[in-house]
């Protein structure tokens, strides 16, 4: 791989403001692409920017939200302003805030759907129309996480738009694959500040330990899973979900099918108790019969040490 790998390109990163997103643009940057950074909060934006820029990288700020079909819109066209075209989306926006399902506000459930499953649905479909036109490929990568295939108490909402993004790039891989345009899924245990109370949590479930040691590695370090998918190297690689905490790396596949059950008699609640009740039973990980302490484990530990986003 040559030193700048993405020389010539242009990375629009959604969520750039903070966190992984951060990181991706500074990453990215480093590797020779010029960067558009996107959030709705101008200060942050254009620290980022800042950065990149103090560092020899090229940068433009774009302060909008990204959760309207107008806004996406206009973030991918001031893209093609600034830089002449979209060859790399990464859809790094985050909003999480935790709480039972019976204890769920309008503004909560609007706002975590908004900046994780809108935002990440409209810009793909922008840029991805801009990249078909383009005619030379691209690759679009958007932050899922472990909320999306492991059982997170409290997490609803985020654990929602998390499995969704990972069933929308599932299609959207297969919709974009005559035209060269690669999509996938990554998650993460990445040290920031949004993940402070998680990498608490984790914290004491164990011995104490840094965040290192307990699988959550800076932004920038994490960041360069998403450089090596926007790399020439990683062209075949779509439709995946992929994992990194710090010194491990993680495929996710689709959830297996667990069991086939067959009947010649016309099914009732009985007939399913005969065929199903048996096989079902109780889950051994029944989150109903544990501790709040079991809990966190349960939630995090089975997947490698915790998810940041």
């Amino acid at each position: 791989m040559t030193a700048f790998p993405l020389a010539g390109k242009v990375a629009l990163v959604v969520g750039a403001g903070s966190g992984w997103g951060r990181g991706c643009a500074l990453r990215l940057a480093a590797a020779g692409a010029a960067v558009v950074a996107c959030g709705p909060t101008a200060s942050r934006i254009d620290a980022t920017v800042r950065q990149v820029r103090d560092r020899g990288g090229r940068a433009e700020a774009v302060a909008l939200p990204a959760d309207t079909f107008d806004s996406a819109r206009a973030i991918v066209d001031r893209t093609v302003a600034a830089f002449g075209s979209v060859d790399i989306l990464v859809n790094a926006a985050g909003y999480r805030r935790e709480g039972a399902v019976v204890d769920l506000t309008e503004a909560d459930v609007e706002r975590t759907v908004g900046a994780q499953l809108l935002a990440p649905l409209y810009c793909t479909r922008f840029a991805a129309a801009a990249m078909v036109r383009q005619g030379r490929g691209g690759r679009i990568v958007t932050v899922s996480g472990g909320a999306a295939v492991r059982a997170t108490p409290g997490q609803s909402v985020h654990a929602a738009t998390k499995g969704g993004v990972i069933a929308a790039s599932l299609a959207w891989a297969e919709e974009l694959a005559p035209h060269g345009i690669t999509v996938n899924c990554v998650r993460g245990g990445v040290s920031s500040d949004g993940s402070r109370t998680l990498i608490e949590a984790v914290r004491r479930s164990r011995s104490p330990a840094d965040d290192r040691a307990l699988g959550f590695f800076p932004a920038e370090e994490a960041a360069e899973l998403v450089v090596w998918l926007a790399t020439p190297e990683a062209a075949h690689v779509t439709g995946r979900f992929i994992g990194i905490d710090g010194n491990t790396v993680t495929v996710w596949g689709p959830a297996p099918l667990e069991s086939i059950g067959e009947s010649t008699e016309p099914w009732s609640p009985a007939l399913f108790t005969k065929r199903l009740g048996p096989r079902l039973g109780r889950r051994a990980d029944s989150l109903a019969d544990v501790s709040p302490g079991m809990r966190t484990k349960i939630g995090w530990e089975q997947h490698t040490g915790g998810n940041a986003t």
